[in-house]
């Protein structure tokens, strides 16, 4: 098994074990949920429908459809914070249970072309008492420092929500700039594909896709970033926060189907670093690690 990444456990320390207490959101009116925790509003930026990101200079632009820029936001890092305590009792907040894998290819002409998982909606939680879930598989480059992810989220994040499913891509740069296409409503038992497509120019970075397709036949709409450098490190994880008891999750398994890495050369299978919370009772494990038809079971 490949050993997992020490510079991305302290990514993880800050992007995605992002720890948060138990306080109510509300009370702090100028943070909202993202994936990677609450975060200033000013830093978040919902994205109109056919609009698209682009890493231009130092700048990351909102660009419409028409070729418009509506927005642009300095493409900044924000240093890696220390992880708050923790009050939220028993369970943990930000990355519970995740599988992970470092592509360690120096080739150029050899990304990750396509990263997939399909998977059901899950029921919903038998109490909702203002928690937030987030499962999703994700790509991320060897800074561990930004995210291009579909996310299936239950709750109230930056973006809308509440007591239901709903599905929407993500994009997170430098941890500082968080960048969405808006929720939409999926019913429990629907179906999903979640994929991220890396589409290759002839000289420089290119563009990532993160997508939603539904009951196998029904494309959902399309976050697009232009001129990113290259992603290596593959994840399929469970976030949640403000979880109080285990009746905030749902009950049984999710099993993300039909997973596949696609590169140019041949991987076959997919050494998954495995890492789970003890303190949820939650956990993933790897049924089948081929790269281009395998399952990670995720038991609630």
């Amino acid at each position: 098994m490949l050993l997992f990444p020490v510079s991305a456990l302290v990514f993880c320390a800050a992007l995605c074990l992002n720890l948060v207490s138990g306080a109510d959101p509300a009370a702090e009116s100028d943070m909202v949920l993202t994936p990677g925790g609450y975060q200033p509003r000013s830093n978040f930026h919902p994205i109109p429908k056919g609009a698209r990101i682009a890493h231009v200079g130092s700048n990351l632009h909102v660009v419409a459809s028409n070729g418009t820029i509506l927005k642009v936001v300095p493409a900044t890092k924000k240093p890696r914070p220390a992880a708050a305590k923790n009050t939220t009792i028993p369970a943990q907040s930000g990355w519970i249970s995740f599988v992970s894998w470092l592509d360690t290819s120096t080739d150029p002409i050899d990304p990750i072309e396509i990263f997939k998982a399909e998977w059901d909606v899950p029921p919903l939680p038998a109490v909702y008492s203002g928690q937030t879930i987030f499962m999703f598989p994700g790509l991320e480059p060897d800074s561990f420092d930004s995210i291009v992810q579909p996310v299936l989220q239950y709750g109230v994040s930056a973006i809308g929500g509440g007591r239901f499913w709903a599905r929407a891509s993500w994009y997170v740069f430098g941890n500082s700039q968080f960048f969405s296409d808006g929720l939409v409503p999926v019913n429990p038992g629907t179906h999903l594909t979640g994929s991220i497509n890396f589409v290759p120019p002839q000289q420089s970075p290119g563009t990532y896709f993160s997508k939603f397709e539904f009951d196998g036949t029904h494309i959902a709409t399309t976050l697009a970033v232009d001129h990113v450098p290259k992603m290596t490190w593959a994840a399929i994880a469970l976030e949640a926060y403000n979880i109080a008891s285990p009746s905030n999750y749902p009950v049984g398994q999710s099993v993300f189907t039909y997973t596949l890495i696609k590169r140019v050369s041949d991987l076959g299978t997919v050494p998954w670093s495995i890492t789970n919370d003890p303190a949820d009772g939650i956990s993933m494990r790897v049924l089948d690690s081929s790269a281009i038809n395998g399952d990670v079971v995720l038991t609630w």
